[in-house]
């Protein structure tokens, strides 16, 4: 049996979510990329600005992107402009939303993860998920998988995601029908 190799490298690694993405192989068909993603909070996360009160803390939501999106939505609850206020955070442009979690189901011992110096990071969760096929949008590419932190801001009637890392992974077409994936070098590309 083939041992899962890590295929993906975080974007920021000095945040409080970790993540970690394998794979046995490196070519799927562009609807099948099944991709076995670990990912988990170092410490408790949530309701800390929900001190706030224009803030409403929601909970996690996770999303897939093509790099060329990544960008446009990584900023902060600390920082915000009208632009990154959101009338529905579950349709944000170029955004695929896999999955949702509450306060409560995050911040268990399911999703606990620690930073470690000398070996690989250790992960309560893992599960497989299958890379939307619409996030493939170019020839060759990065893809970015992150988890946020999602707040309804009272004053503007609308949401705000707070950025808490990510973890991306090179691709690129070897014909119409399928893709390679690769381990990129630290940077994104754009």
């Amino acid at each position: 049996m083939f041992v899962p190799k890590n295929i993906g490298v975080e974007l920021d690694n000095n945040l409080d979510i970790l993540y970690s993405v394998k794979s046995t192989k490196t070519k799927f068909e562009v609807d099948k990329v099944n991709l076995d993603f670990q990912y988990g909070h170092s410490d408790k996360l949530g309701g800390n600005i929900s001190e706030n009160e224009d803030f409403e803390f929601i909970g996690f939501a996770l999303y897939f992107c093509d790099a060329k999106y990544y960008n446009k939505n990584a900023f902060t609850v600390y920082n915000i402009t009208e632009e990154y206020i959101f009338e529905d955070y579950r349709n944000l442009e170029g955004f695929y939303l896999v999955k949702e979690l509450s306060n409560d189901e995050f911040n268990s011992d399911n999703y606990w993860a620690k930073r470690t110096l000398f070996s690989a990071d250790e992960f309560h969760h893992r599960e497989t998920m299958t890379v939307p096929k619409e996030v493939f949008e170019r020839k060759k590419g990065s893809v970015v998988f992150m988890v946020k932190m999602v707040y309804y801001m009272k004053e503007y009637n609308g949401y705000v995601l707070d950025y808490r890392g990510a973890v991306h992974f090179n691709y690129d077409f070897i014909n119409e029908n399928t893709v390679r994936i690769s381990k990129p070098s630290s940077t994104l590309p754009n």
